[in-house]
């Protein structure tokens, strides 16, 4: 049962990492929720916040985003049946680590940032097109995207 369990954990990391469609890495993401629901032994939690915590880090703003709300909401709707040694992971490692490797992203995004956006600024400059772009301003780099 472990190994099998192990496998439809790691088919859902898969295709939550597919670049091939957006749609199908939210509906893996989705999956890993109810696995955890279905199987809520401490072993099956364990892998599937770390699955999420793997997925948080994706490169795509939905996936991430999917992929917190999804961790947060198993360790809320779950967590009272974590073990003393499961919290004590669950925050120093998946919870911190999953900060702590946004904020690296974050720093190394912000010097392309600036780049980019002078690039992006430029190539606005000289375009002559009939649409307009506008990004919010809560989105317009590539550091405020990983919030």
């Amino acid at each position: 049962y472990a190994t099998t369990r192990a496998a439809l954990l790691d088919c859902c990391a898969s295709f939550g990492r597919s670049q091939h469609d957006v749609n199908t890495s939210l509906t893996a993401t989705g999956m890993l929720w109810t696995i955890a629901d279905q199987d809520p032994t401490p072993s099956s939690l364990d892998d599937v916040l770390s699955k999420l915590a793997f997925l948080a880090l994706d490169s795509r703003a939905e996936v991430r985003n999917c992929s917190v709300n999804t961790l947060f909401s198993c360790v809320v709707g779950l967590g009272h049946r974590f073990t003393s040694e499961q919290w004590r992971i669950c925050l120093s490692q998946t919870i911190f680590g999953v900060l702590e490797q946004v904020a690296s992203h974050v720093d190394e995004s912000t010097t392309a940032s600036k780049q980019a956006l002078s690039s992006v600024r430029e190539a606005r400059k000289k375009a002559n097109s009939r649409y307009k772009v506008t990004v919010h301003h809560s989105r317009d780099s590539v550091g405020k995207q990983w919030f």
